[in-house]
Formats: structure tokens, C-alpha cells, sequence
């Protein structure tokens, strides 16, 4: 028995209890060996035959065996010991705690008392002693001793020994004791008696190369089976190492020969029980309520053999089948192919064996022929018989690989193209006639097996091939106007279906903008659209038989509508595109129209628009602008706006007026030519007047003037201001559509823009001063013979190349008339010195003399006309004008001898005096 140490204050009482507990037990030792022969003993180990420190080490049983203690705190074995024999099950009672051991707890107890507790080794025994009660009861020994009750061995050890054998040879028995219970830590229980099994079968009946072998016998037994004319699934061996028993594992059987003969799986093998060799017994000894020991138990045996074979034979017979895929669409030309998968389907009791194999791998051939039916509008009709009156459009054959056979998949394409549209659908066989000798042996006598007809799956669509014919509605077309197609769209076989409809069909128009005349575009490939194209829009129409088809003709409708401005043509592709059919995408064959077939080219009709400005005007008069509208306008009309523009005038050194050419541009930048030098503008060239810094007025701004027909357009009037040389530009515009509240939808375009700079567009503002002379200086009176002409002074903006005529009118006094009756006379044209002239330095021109002798007494008016090089009116002064007024005498005539003779009036020298005073008193007055 084991006791805690008493405090040291009462060590001397403690000394003299001592003495007389070891007198005691000397007397009772002496005593006990004269007990018989079944009484335990002290063996080898290290303490006190007492109960305070107790024996640490073994017993020595009645049989001679040694024997440990396993009831930590018990009073050690002194009286009678009888033997319990092996058990397995066994309490651990302790003043401390009590615990029932475990098998695997016996089973360490038995390997450490038999392999190291048969010791004659102090240190082993007492090491063997703490290690047994560590694995019996752990919790009642750390409690034992009035130890702390921590798990602390080498603290406890030298707790208990060291008063006894010292601190060092304690310290020994610890480490080896934990030493032992870490080798007893892997000893596991076996079973008694060793372990027995056999090996048995199960055939599936579904598939007899498949089953099932379980070695059926002693729990957690494992070993190594080998099998013959079989391999273990999982492994593809004939045999297997660490097999568990009572789990079934799947074989796959190997048929001995290639005859197709019937056969059996059989196999052997050895197994090992679970445990390391020791039985979770051990020997129990008794000594009545004193401490229980345990001696060496049995022994467990760790190997048996096992046999078994297949209850039933397994066949080897197979029942090749297949499915096939076809591709879902074939086009025209090409040759229908099909995808086969084989396979082995059940027979009628249900066996479904795998496909057969030779001894090296290889897969049994077998052969299978298709044939293709069609073609069909429809889908056919799935039946398990081909109808009488199928069509056959082809054949083809396969053969099994030895290498993939089921495994792989198989390309069968027909040995004749399909041309038609239509469905194709195939059906497959394989007949055991048609199989070579060595794989009739496993079929079944006259086996076949044929798919059904009119598979889904099995069936390949030839998509239909279009012819169109196509014309546009109008060869001319109208800015802004509708624009429009026809098409004749004839399938060259059967019309495609599903579920006994037509199969709809998408049709296209594409629209094109090419600036190009029509005889000027080329024709390419519809998929090829020129660089210059525009694209205007789609119209697309379903169609779902052969038709005549058109895109709509109206704007309203929906029409294509031509571009609002622009010249060139409309151009037309048609197609049928299997991009626009959705599912039935398959159905088609692409078909695209050609780009430029001149049957699908419309010429948008253009506008024309001349214009003649006025010719020009005083300033305080007015200038207009008139456009004369012709051609083809668009469908809803036009806008008209003008604009006018002033030439820009610099005033030289000189006095003189030049006109003021741009240097710079609007970014302020120079205007240079393509050498980097600056620009020099060509003499006469003004067409870069007509910009925003030179703008005198405009309507552009404005809607203008509506242009609803071919006429003539005046624009607004100008009222000049200012001398100069005005320039007109005339624009046509599209009018923008409205939306269904009537708003304008987008931004007109324009269409004509007039040239900037031409003469036909050129407004002068000019004044021409005249002053009619006479070589006299008189004005009135004026005498036959007397010379006269006319002088004018232009102020203004003069027409280059332009000219003055001097007209002069004779009428009867009294009469202010100036017509083509009473011209008497024009001069000759006197050429103008052109550009811009102030008052102070006028272009100043005469016409040359003439005389005018009228019969009477006659009014003579000179008018000045000025004429630009266009022979346009520019200036034309007033009949009647008192500056441009003669008054001339008639001839006097005196009759003598019957003839008519001039009179001479008699102071003729008086006269030409006065008329002499009169002229320089006229000349007087011009200098004023």
C-alpha cells in the first residue's frame, strides 16, 4: 500500500512507528515463507515491503511468473495468492479511483509483464512496476503516496524512491519506465484465438464480366488476395494487397479463352488480424482484498489463409447497339456525315455485358452500315421501320477500332453528296451476318440491331439556295424623296418547313448613297461596298414561299428616303443573310446581290439654279438678287437665302483705291501657298470675298423663300450705303421633316451653294455726274456747225472692263422724251478705268464732238449709260437732266429766184461776240 509522507514535526514519532512496523514485518516475512507455495512474493524492484513506500517492482505468483501490481494505493499482495487465470476483463480498484482497462490497455499490460517484467533487473522491475500502474489507473497512482496529483512520472518516481535508492537511480527508473509506455503505446489488442475467413462472390447479373469478392471472416483482419481469370477493378491487377475483411470489392472478370466460352473468378490469399501479436487479456492474481497483479497472458496468432470461387458461371455474350449525331446541316454539294457512339444495351433477361477484349486489351470489331433517306421538306416522322417509299440519297460503313472500340467516337460520311435542299435523316444496323467469325462468337445466334427512322438526332438539313431577280421602282429619284426596290425570290427546290409550315425567310435591302453617276460605278461583290458608299438603311420582308417583293414606296410607308442633298445615285443590295434568321439561321444559304447591277441604281434628279444680279444702283437706290429655279426639285420642296457681300477696298499712299486681298486667315495666321510663300490672288479672282468679315446682309438665317416650283426668285432689296462692289451668293436648302406635331426634324442641308466672285452675281454702287459741252460754250442757241459732247464724272465703285456710251435724244421743244425714236445719236464706247473712285479723285470721261443741225428749233438731252463688262446696265442718267440739256436753232432758209437760200442774219459778227461772251461767262461759273 502506498501512503503520503507524514510532516516533519512529527518525525520522531514517526521514527518509533517506523521501527515498529519493521519489526512487524519482519515477523510477518518470516512467517509467510513458511506459507505453502501459492503465497506471492517479492521480486526484483526497489521500495519497502510496507505500506508507506510499498513494493515498487514485481511479484513472484505461485507458477513462478512475476506479476505487477495494477491497483495504484492497494496494500501489496502478502497473503494468500490464487490464480484468476487470463481474462479480457478487468477493474482497476483504488482508494484513488477505479477504472475498467480496455483491450488494448491488457493487451500493453500483457507486452510489457511478459517481454520486460520477467526481469532480474532492479531498475527494469521497478520501471516495468510504474509503467503497468500508468497504463491501469493513472489517475489513482499520480493521487497515490499523498503525491499532488499531477501527471508528472519523473516527479512522482522520485517522490516515492528517492528516501530509498537516491535521486540519480530514481531518476533512472522514471526515464525508463517512460520509456516503456512509449513502446506499449503501439500495441494494439488482437483477436483471440487468431482470426479465420474464406473468400466469396457475387456475379452481377446485369454484367457478368462485373461483380464483387469480400473476404468474409475475422473483424479488421487485412491481407493480400490473387485472383484468377479476374482483376480487381479499381487496380486492373489480378491481385491486391491490404484488403479489409467483411468489404466488398469489385472485380472485373478476364475470360481464360477467346472462344467465348463461359468461365468462373477464383482467388487466394493470406490475411493478418488487427493487433500487434498480443491478446487483451492478462493473467490474473488474487490475494484476497490486498492488491490485484497481472501476469504474462496469451499470445494472438496474426495470419490465416482463405480460397473461395464465382458461385454461377459468367457469360461473355454482348449486345453491341449505337446512337448516332448527325451533323445538323449539310450544304449543297457536300456529303452528309454522321457521328456514332456504340454502346451494349441490356438482352432480354437484362444482362448487359461489357464489350469483349482479348487477352492483350483489344477491343472486339464490329461493323455497322448506314444509310441516308431524303430529301424531306419536314422533319419525318420518328417509326421503328423504315416507309416503303423512302428515298435513299446515300450509304456508308464503319468499323469498330481494336484500340478504342465503345470508347471512341466514329465519322461516317456518306459515300454521295446531297445536292437538294430537304432533311436527311440516317438510319444505322449491325447484323450478326455482317460480323466477322470471331465476334459472332459473342453475340448472340442472329443477333441485330437497327436505330428507328426519322431521328431528330440523326437527321442533317440541306439549307435551300435562293434566286432573286432584282429592280428598283424608279430609275430617278427625287432629293428627299422615297426611294425603292423590287425583288422576285425563287427557291431552287423543295421550301424548307417545321411542323408542316413553311420556314420564314428574311429578305434585305441595303441602301446606298454613291456620289458617282451611275455610269460611273462599278460592279462588285455585294460584301465589297466602295469606300464612297453611304449607308442610308434596311428594309427587310419575311417571306415564306416564292414571291415578288418590294420595300415600300413611300416615305410615309417607310420608304428608303434619298439623302436631302447630294448628286450620285441610290444603290440597292439584295440579300438573304443567315445572320437575319435567327434559329433557322441553318435554313439558308447566303445569297448577296452584286453592288452596282445597274437594275438596282437610281440617279437622284438635281435642282438647277442660275441667277442674274441687278447691275448696281446709286447709293440710297437698292440691289437685289434674282435665282432662276429649274431642273428637278426635291419631292417637298426647297428653301432659297442669299446672301451679299462687300469687296473690301484699301486706300494706297497715292489717293488711290485698291482692292484689300487677305494676308492672314481667321486664326491670324499667313495665308501661304503650298511653297510656304504667301499667297498672291490672281487679278480678278474674288472668290475669297464671300466670308462672315465681308457679309453686308443675309436671309440664311431665315427660312428664305420657299421654293415649291421652277421660277424666278428675287431677294430681299438692298439699300446701298455705302460705294463699292457688292457680290451676291445664292444658297438652295433642303427643308427638314417635321415629327407628328409638325416640328422640324433635324437640320436642312444644303444643296446649291452659288460661286462666290462671278460677274453675273456682281451689284455696282456707283454715281456718274455728266455735263453736256459745246464748242461754244452756250447751251442754248446753239448754231448748225456747232460741236458739242458730253463729260461725265464717276464716283463709286466702276466695272472693270466696263464702257460709257453717251446717247443723245432731239425732240421738239417743249418735250421732255427720251425714247429709241428720238435717239439721234450714241457715241462710241468709251472704255472704263476700273475700281473704287471717291469724290475727290472721280474717274472722269467725255465722248467725242459731234454736230447736230436740226430743220426747227430742238431740245437736245444727253444721257450717260455705263455698261460692266457683261454689257449689264450699271448707271444711267436721267432724260432731261438741265446738265445734260442743249437747246438747238433750226435751220433759217430765204426764198430767191425760186431757191431756197441761207439768210445770214447781217450782225453775224455781233452774234458770234455774244456767243463767245456767253461761253466764257459759263466758263466763269465752272470754276466757282
Amino acid at each position: 500500500m502506498e501512503f503520503t509522507r507524514a510532516p516533519r514535526l512529527h518525525q520522531a514519532l514517526k521514527a518509533t512507528v517506523v521501527v515498529l512496523v519493521v519489526l512487524g514485518l519482519a515477523v510477518t516475512a518470516l512467517v509467510a515463507t513458511r506459507q505453502p507455495a501459492h503465497a506471492a512474493a517479492p521480486g526484483h524492484g526497489y521500495g519497502a515491503w510496507d505500506d508507506r513506500i510499498g513494493w515498487q517492482g514485481g511479484f513472484v505468483a505461485p507458477d513462478g511468473s512475476v506479476v505487477y501490481c495494477i491497483e495504484p494505493g492497494v496494500s501489496n499482495p502478502s497473503g494468500a495468492t490464487t490464480s484468476g487465470g487470463h481474462q479480457s476483463s478487468v477493474r482497476s480498484d483504488s482508494p484513488f479511483g477505479s477504472r475498467t482497462l480496455t483491450s488494448n490497455d491488457l493487451a500493453r499490460i500483457n507486452y510489457l509483464v511478459t517481454e520486460f517484467g520477467q526481469s532480474a533487473s532492479n531498475r527494469e522491475a521497478a520501471a516495468v512496476s510504474f509503467a503497468v500502474k500508468y497504463i491501469a489507473n493513472p489517475g489513482a497512482m499520480f493521487n497515490s503516496h499523498s503525491w499532488n496529483g499531477t501527471w508528472d512520472l519523473p516527479g512522482y518516481v522520485n517522490w516515492v524512491l528517492h528516501g530509498t535508492i537516491g535521486g540519480a537511480e530514481a531518476g533512472a527508473v522514471a526515464t525508463r519506465a517512460q520509456d516503456l509506455i512509449t513502446s506499449a503505446s503501439t500495441v494494439t489488442a488482437g483477436p483471440a484465438g487468431g482470426g479465420s475467413g474464406s473468400l466469396t462472390f457475387q456475379v452481377d447479373n446485369f454484367n457478368n464480366y462485373r461483380g464483387t469478392i469480400t473476404m468474409a471472416g475475422t473483424a479488421g483482419a487485412t491481407g493480400t488476395v490473387a485472383l484468377t481469370n479476374g482483376v480487381f477493378t479499381t487496380t486492373g491487377s489480378s491481385s491486391l494487397s491490404g484488403m479489409r475483411a467483411n468489404t466488398p470489392y469489385p472485380v472485373t472478370g478476364v475470360p481464360p479463352t477467346e472462344d467465348g466460352a463461359p468461365y468462373k473468378i477464383s482467388g487466394t490469399g493470406t490475411f493478418t488480424v488487427a493487433g500487434t501479436g498480443w491478446e487483451g487479456a492478462v493473467h490474473v492474481w488474487n490475494t484476497g482484498n490486498q492488491q490485484v497483479t497481472a501476469g504474462p497472458g496469451p499470445r494472438s496468432a496474426t495470419q490465416f489463409n482463405v480460397a473461395g470461387t464465382d458461385p454461377t458461371d459468367r457469360s461473355v455474350l454482348f449486345s453491341p447497339a449505337l446512337s448516332t449525331t448527325a451533323t445538323a446541316y449539310v450544304q449543297p454539294g457536300e456529303r452528309a456525315t454522321d457521328t456514332l457512339t456504340f454502346r451494349t444495351v441490356p438482352d432480354r433477361a437484362g444482362l448487359n455485358n461489357s464489350w469483349p477484349r482479348t487477352a492483350d486489351g483489344s477491343y472486339r470489331v464490329v461493323n455497322a452500315e448506314g444509310t441516308l433517306y431524303g430529301p424531306y421538306a419536314d422533319q419525318p416522322a420518328e417509326s421503328e421501320t423504315v416507309p416503303v417509299d423512302a428515298r435513299v440519297a446515300g450509304h456508308a460503313t464503319v468499323s469498330t477500332l481494336t484500340a478504342g472500340g465503345p470508347t471512341v467516337s466514329y465519322a461516317a460520311t456518306s459515300e454521295e453528296p446531297v445536292d437538294a435542299a430537304g432533311y436527311y435523316t440516317w438510319v444505322w444496323d449491325i447484323d450478326y451476318d455482317n460480323q466477322s467469325a470471331i465476334t459472332r462468337m459473342y453475340l448472340p445466334d442472329d443477333y441485330s440491331f437497327t436505330d428507328s427512322f426519322g431521328k431528330t438526332v440523326e437527321t442533317s438539313i440541306t439549307p435551300m439556295r435562293f434566286t432573286v431577280d432584282t429592280e428598283v421602282v424608279d430609275k430617278e429619284v427625287l432629293l428627299s424623296g422615297a426611294a425603292a426596290d423590287t425583288a422576285t425570290v425563287t427557291t431552287d427546290g423543295l421550301w424548307l418547313q417545321q411542323n408542316g409550315e413553311n420556314v420564314p425567310v428574311v429578305a434585305r435591302w441595303d441602301a446606298y448613297y454613291d456620289p458617282r453617276a451611275a455610269a460611273d460605278i462599278e460592279e462588285v461583290a455585294g460584301t465589297e461596298i466602295p469606300g464612297e458608299a453611304v449607308y442610308l438603311g434596311t428594309h427587310t420582308e419575311i417571306i415564306t414561299d416564292n414571291a415578288n417583293v418590294s420595300t415600300p414606296t413611300t416615305v410615309e410607308d417607310g420608304a428608303i428616303r434619298v439623302p436631302a442633298s447630294g448628286e450620285g445615285s441610290i444603290v440597292w443590295v439584295f440579300s438573304i443573310l443567315r445572320t437575319d434568321q435567327g434559329d433557322t439561321a441553318g435554313y439558308v444559304v447566303d445569297v448577296v446581290d452584286n453592288y452596282g447591277v445597274p437594275s438596282e441604281i437610281s440617279t437622284i434628279l438635281q435642282p438647277t439654279v442660275t441667277t442674274r444680279a441687278s447691275a448696281g444702283g446709286r447709293v440710297g437706290e437698292g440691289i437685289f438678287d434674282t435665282a432662276i429655279v429649274g431642273g428637278h426639285l426635291p419631292a417637298n420642296g426647297a428653301q432659297l437665302t442669299f446672301d451679299l457681300y462687300r469687296v473690301p477696298m484699301v486706300q494706297e499712299d497715292n489717293g488711290a483705291w485698291a482692292v484689300d486681298y487677305p494676308t492672314m486667315d481667321e486664326k491670324g495666321d499667313p495665308i501661304l501657298d503650298d511653297e510656304g510663300n504667301p499667297v498672291a490672288f490672281d487679278s480678278g479672282d474674288l472668290s475669297w470675298v464671300c466670308s462672315p468679315e465681308n457679309l453686308v446682309v443675309s436671309d440664311t438665317d431665315t427660312v428664305g423663300t420657299t421654293v415649291s416650283e421652277n421660277g424666278d426668285y428675287q431677294s430681299f432689296t438692298h439699300e446701298l450705303e455705302e460705294n463699292g462692289k457688292y457680290l451676291w451668293s445664292e444658297k438652295l436648302w433642303s427643308i427638314p421633316g417635321t415629327d407628328e406635331d409638325g416640328d422640324p426634324v433635324g437640320e436642312r442641308e444644303l444643296i446649291h451653294a452659288g460661286e462666290c466672285g462671278v460677274a453675273e452675281e456682281t451689284s455696282f454702287a456707283l454715281d456718274v455726274k455728266t455735263v453736256v459741252m459745246s464748242e461754244t460754250g452756250a447751251s442754248t442757241g446753239i448754231e448748225h456747225g456747232v460741236s458739242v459732247w458730253d463729260t461725265a464724272a464717276l464716283t463709286g465703285y466702276v466695272p472693270e472692263n466696263g464702257r460709257v456710251n453717251f446717247e443723245a435724244y432731239l425732240v421738239p421743244d417743249g418735250t421732255t422724251v427720251c425714247t429709241e425714236e428720238n435717239l439721234a445719236w450714241t457715241s462710241a464706247d468709251v472704255p472704263l478705268d476700273g475700281g473704287l473712285y471717291d469724290a475727290e479723285r472721280p474717274l472722269e470721261v467725255k465722248s467725242e464732238t459731234h454736230m447736230f443741225n436740226p430743220d426747227v428749233d430742238s431740245t437736245l438731252y444727253f444721257v450717260a449709260v455705263t455698261y460692266d463688262e457683261l454689257g449689264r446696265e450699271v448707271n444711267r442718267g436721267a432724260c432731261g437732266d438741265p446738265d445734260e440739256t442743249l437747246s438747238l436753232k433750226g435751220q433759217k432758209l430765204i426764198a430767191t429766184g425760186g431757191e431756197f437760200t441761207p439768210l445770214i442774219v447781217g450782225s453775224a459778227a455781233a452774234a458770234l461776240l455774244a456767243g463767245l461772251g456767253i461761253f466764257l461767262g459759263v466758263r466763269r461759273r465752272s470754276r466757282h
